[in-house]
């Protein structure tokens, strides 16, 4: 005699439900391959692309915008320095200058913080208009048109950072949907604002009785350090530091100039300086 074994009802039930999670992965592969396929636009890609353009544009230029503003800052205000004193393997620019003997020196550049910001502007122009592009190809490869209407560039040195408006706006539109994008805008922290204070008043001292201290300045700011570096044909180097950021602003003087074998002239008393 041959006994049957009787299948649990709990068996039917697991193969039930193994059987209804398949078809539920089935269909869900399968709705991702379609949205895939016929709405691109919600692709990842497309999302880290083009969903934000102001962050595409920000990540393209940051790295060059801190560049130019490190480069300005070791060369004395200029990318392209005219009268400089090469220290450190950089193009020192002369903000105060005379090349006699016993004269107090020139004011090179009277307008030192406007002529840093249009420095700044020039610097980045080229990598601006690179990165734009590349965004509108990026528009255009997906199927977008795209149009950018450009400004002037804008750049700000203001307390602790430098500001940037990059002046775009960007048009897209597809298939009847249409966006609009502007403030491209660059905010990157900075005391470059108190440095150039700094050797502003330094260029007056300098101008005027032919020579500044260090010392002074600590004093003032306890966030900068301040050194003054002489040199050997009576040039000085000024290095203004942010000793948290490692930042630097340098510059060259030369003023009330001694021929060899004279003594400097003495450091005086420091007015109040100019904020």
């Amino acid at each position: 005699m041959i006994i049957k074994k009787r299948k649990d009802k709990s068996d039917f039930n697991k193969k039930g439900q193994v059987t209804i999670f398949v078809i539920i992965a089935v269909l869900v592969v399968v709705a991702g391959v379609l949205v895939y396929l016929f709405l691109p636009e919600f692709s990842i890609s497309q999302k880290d692309d083009l969903e934000n353009p102001q962050d595409y544009i920000k990540n393209c230029i940051s790295d060059k915008t801190k560049e130019v503003i490190n480069k300005v800052s070791l060369q004395g205000g200029s990318l392209n320095p005219e009268a400089y004193y090469l220290h450190g393997g950089s193009e020192v620019e002369y903000l105060c200058y005379s090349n006699e003997y016993y004269d107090l020196c020139s004011v090179q550049r009277p307008y030192l913080e406007e002529h840093i910001e249009e420095e700044i502007k020039s610097g980045i122009s080229q990598k601006t208009e690179s990165c734009f592009s590349s965004l509108k190809q990026e528009y255009q490869n997906k199927g977008y048109n795209a149009e950018i209407v450009s400004g002037e560039i804008n750049a700000d040195v203001l307390p602790e950072r430098v500001f940037i408006d990059l002046n775009r706006t960007i048009y897209i539109n597809k298939e009847g949907n249409s966006e609009t994008h502007k403030n491209f805008e660059i905010n990157l922290g900075s005391k470059l604002k108190k440095m150039i204070g700094v050797a502003q008043n330094i260029i007056e001292w300098e101008s005027s009785v032919g020579t500044a201290e260090p010392s002074f300045y600590m004093n003032q700011h306890h966030d900068l350090i301040v050194n003054k570096k002489p040199q050997g044909d009576e040039t000085i180097i000024y290095i203004i530091e942010d000793n948290a950021e490692e930042n630097k602003f340098k510059f060259a003087s030369r003023s009330l100039a001694f021929p060899p074998g004279y003594g400097v002239p003495p450091s005086n008393v420091m007015p109040e300086q100019n904020e």
